[in-house]
Parts: structure tokens; C-alpha cells; sequence
């Protein structure tokens, strides 16, 4: 929202807050952290999140950050388990990885469609009792229906498909958020294959290596499954506040 973010964000919580409405802002740096205690903003506690499970809701465990010329030559015992899975899932199988542009948009559709019936039976127990773990269907969605998600490097914005054997199995999304660093939204794939998740991520994050970018923020998690994931590829994480506004 440009140069002047942090006032003009403040101004959009005011007037949620002449409706009696409560703001959050979260995953906020230490720049503004500051500014924005001055103006009145406290800290995000207990009773603040979406739901008692997680403290910080989708950042409950740190947001995770990968050092994309570490990761490139997949060097070193750090990844071993991921070169192992990686290379093993792509000496069984033919991998293509093609841009996420709109003639494909079918295909990353069906993509969806696998991943949400995959989703919705491996948490089945869990999601009668606390419907609200479904909520990145919803949003997952919205990424492949949207245009700004279509690949766009002049835009900053890395999309890919990923086809096994000829088929269509998996979907990411990466896009610019600093002149060094890419952020990773979305990162679906059916789970017939072991190594299938590894290798799209890889091969997403590389792309964005040879456009110049040194990190990727993976970003934080809800789950310790999702943290362990991201923790094969990441070296460092970062816990960012969440600032509340009454």
C-alpha cells in the first residue's frame, strides 16, 4: 500500500474500529513494532488467537527461512534427507515442471481437487471436531483462481505446475517480497508419492535462486507437520510479533 504503509494501515484499523471491531496486525518486524506501540498497539495474547490450539494462529511455530544458495547444490548433511527424497522420487518418475500460465489453468484446477480429497480424509477425525483446521482450502483455492497468480517474473510472481509422468500432481506459489527474498504461499500436491512436496518446493525455490533472489521465507506454520516439513529446507527461523489494536 506504498511508502506511507504503516499510517495508512493504522487509518484502515481505525475505521474497523469505529465498528466495534478488534485489528490484529500481524507478523510484525521490529520497525514497526516500535512505531506501532507508540500509536497505541499491544501485544497479541492468549485469548487472541482464532483458537486456543495455536498461539499465534498460522505462525504458531516460526516462520521458516532458507538460504537459497545453500539449498541450490543440495550439498552437505543438512540435506540429506532431502536429496535423498528428492532424487529418489525423480529416478521413479518422469518430472516436468512448466509456469503456472492461464491455458494451465485446468490442469492446476484438477490439481486442487486431488490435494482438497486428499486433505479432507487424512484429517477427517479432526476436522469434525474443529472445522476451522479447513480454512487454507478456501485459500488455496483463491490463489489458482486469481490472474495475479499466473507466472509473472517481470511482477515478481513464481507459479509452477509440476506433472509426474505426464499427469498434473502438484502446485506452488512464490513472490517477491524484497529485492532479496521471495515469499512461498501455496504449496499443494497429491500425496501418492513420496519426495513429490520435496522436489516441487526445490524446484520452485531454484527458479527463484536464478532470478537473483538469496532467501525464501516459507513463512510459519499451524502445525508441527507442516513445521517439521519446512525445516528440511530451512536453516533459520524467524518468530515475527502479533500486535492487537482494541
Amino acid at each position: 500500500i506504498g511508502e506511507n504503509s504503516k499510517e495508512l494501515a493504522l487509518e484502515f484499523a481505525e475505521e474497523f474500529k469505529k465498528h466495534d471491531e478488534k485489528v490484529i496486525f500481524k507478523n510484525i518486524g521490529v520497525n514497526e513494532e516500535t512505531f506501532l506501540r507508540s500509536r497505541g498497539l499491544r501485544d497479541y495474547s492468549f485469548g487472541d488467537c482464532w483458537d486456543s490450539r495455536f498461539k499465534y494462529d498460522d505462525d504458531s511455530f516460526a516462520q521458516a527461512i532458507v538460504d537459497l544458495t545453500k539449498l541450490e547444490s543440495l550439498k552437505g548433511s543438512y540435506f540429506k534427507t532431502l536429496r535423498y527424497h528428492i532424487n529418489s522420487f525423480k529416478k521413479e518418475h518422469g518430472v516436468s515442471i512448466k509456469t503456472f500460465i492461464s491455458r494451465r489453468k485446468k490442469d492446476a484446477l484438477n490439481i486442487f481437487s486431488l490435494w482438497k480429497k486428499s486433505f479432507l480424509n487424512r484429517y477427517a477425525k479432526q476436522l469434525a471436531t474443529n472445522p476451522l483446521d479447513a480454512h487454507s482450502l478456501e485459500l488455496h483455492e483463491t490463489y489458482l483462481n486469481a490472474n495475479y497468480s499466473m507466472f509473472d517474473e517481470s511482477q515478481g510472481v513464481f507459479s509452477f505446475l509440476l506433472y509426474v509422468d505426464g499427469a498434473p500432481k502438484a502446485f506452488t506459489l512464490a513472490e517477491k517480497v524484497s529485492d532479496t527474498t521471495v515469499g512461498v504461499y501455496s504449496n499443494i500436491s497429491s500425496n501418492e508419492f513420496q519426495g513429490l512436496s520435496e522436489c516441487l518446493v526445490y524446484e520452485t525455490l531454484c527458479a527463484c535462486a536464478k532470478e537473483g533472489f538469496s532467501f525464501a521465507n516459507l513463512g510459519g506454520s499451524e502445525f508441527s507437520t507442516l513445521h517439521n516439513f519446512k525445516k528440511k529446507f530451512a536453516t533459520s527461523f524467524i518468530q515475527k510479533k502479533h500486535l492487537v489494536l482494541y
